[in-house]
């Protein structure tokens, strides 16, 4: 498991949570996300948390599951670097 996150202004903002294939489905993630949900509110003082996230994606679930909602979206465009571009 992985769990990064970044706290600026009061903001905390999860960057990446993440669970090895052979220990998903057991709880773990949703698990982590709640403790430093919990934890950057109540402990740290944030007052508002920030998560991305696909929103076709099965996390979406789950980070709904702990308390986060939609209040927007997010749009990203990349740009492929020139070795993974199909010929």
């Amino acid at each position: 498991m992985d769990l990064a996150f970044l706290l600026v202004q009061g903001f905390g903002r999860f960057q990446h949570v993440e669970t090895h294939p052979d220990f998903r489905r057991r709880g773990l993630c949703r698990a982590l996300v709640h403790a430093a949900r919990v934890h950057g509110l109540q402990v740290r003082g944030w007052h508002t948390l920030v998560m991305g996230a696909d929103p076709h994606d099965v996390a979406i679930g789950l980070y709904r599951s702990v308390g986060f909602r939609q209040v927007d979206t997010l749009w990203l465009l990349e740009r492929r670097a020139p070795e993974d571009r199909a010929p």
